[in-house]
This record gives structure tokens, C-alpha cells and sequence, in this order.
């Protein structure tokens, strides 16, 4: 399965759209908040892509959760903002949550830093902010490629 992960677009949805040109064969996209309502207009633009989201330390919107558990082809994946879990300070308390759930990886966004490393054999995996802020050279995203219980990742794509 293909899949774009974007976190914090905060209102500027033109990397999500460039993205989504670039690449051939997307069938999620995954939105880890801020601002979750870019992530509801996108989907109701893109209707044949399966869209999964969460709500960020910056949406107010509380019909949607703040954390969801997805399988896609067979692996375990936990998605949330990050800031419940103070990812701002350390990871600790993500990759608690992480090893209770018994996943094979954590999407998170909220630092607006681009982030991939394995601990305690999960991948933590931060798409970096869509949005250009100060201090970042380009607002980022992230291409995911499950396949074969592989998960192969690529960023500023």
C-alpha cells in the first residue's frame, strides 16, 4: 500500500496537492492534525483515496480522536499528534504507548521536525510540517510504501 503522511499543514495544503501529483498509485493519506479541517476539505477533493486523521494540539473540533490504531497489510500502526505524549521533550511516552499496543510503528507530528528511527523495534516516523515555518527549509511530507511486511519510507519526495 502507498501512503502520504503529512502533519501541521496549519492551513497551507499546496504540499498535500503536490504530493498527491507526484506520486503514482497513493491509496491513503494520512493527516497526523493541526489543522485537521485540511485534512476533511482534502479529502472531500479526493473522494477515491482513503483518508485517515486525527486531531491536533490546534484543532478544536472534538468529533474526531486524538489517536487511532490502523493495520494495513499486516502491520500495527499508531497514529497521533504527538503532543499527548509530549514528544516536544523526548519520546519515551510515545514509545510506551507504542510497545502497550504492540505496534510495528508510531506516525507522529507536532515538533515540525522531520524524524525516522527504530527504538525498542518500532519505527517512529515524523512527516516533518507541510507548512513552511521559520527555522525549516522546506515543508516536508512522507511516502510510505507497505509491501511484503516491509515498510519503506521517503522523505521531501
Amino acid at each position: 500500500m502507498r501512503i502520504l503522511l503529512f502533519s501541521d499543514t496549519h492551513r497551507q495544503t499546496n504540499l498535500m496537492e503536490k504530493g498527491l501529483k507526484a506520486h503514482y498509485g497513493v491509496e491513503l493519506i494520512i493527516h497526523l492534525g493541526d489543522c485537521i479541517s485540511d485534512a476533511i476539505k482534502f479529502e472531500a477533493a479526493h473522494k477515491n483515496i482513503k483518508h485517515e486523521y486525527v486531531l491536533g494540539n490546534n484543532d478544536w473540533n472534538k468529533n474526531y480522536l486524538y489517536e487511532k490504531l490502523l493495520i494495513i497489510e499486516k502491520k500495527r500502526l499508531f497514529i497521533t499528534h504527538g503532543h499527548n505524549y509530549n514528544v516536544k521533550a523526548g519520546y519515551e511516552g510515545i514509545i510506551s504507548k507504542g510497545i502497550a499496543e504492540k505496534v510495528d510503528a508510531v506516525f507522529f507530528g507536532h515538533t515540525h521536525s522531520v524524524y525516522e528511527q527504530y527504538s525498542e523495534g518500532i519505527l517512529l516516523l515524523n512527516p516533518g510540517s507541510a507548512a513552511l515555518y521559520s527555522g525549516q527549509d522546506k515543508p516536508t511530507y512522507c511516502l510510505i510504501d507497505i509491501e511484503n511486511e516491509n515498510i519503506r519510507t521517503k522523505f521531501n519526495v
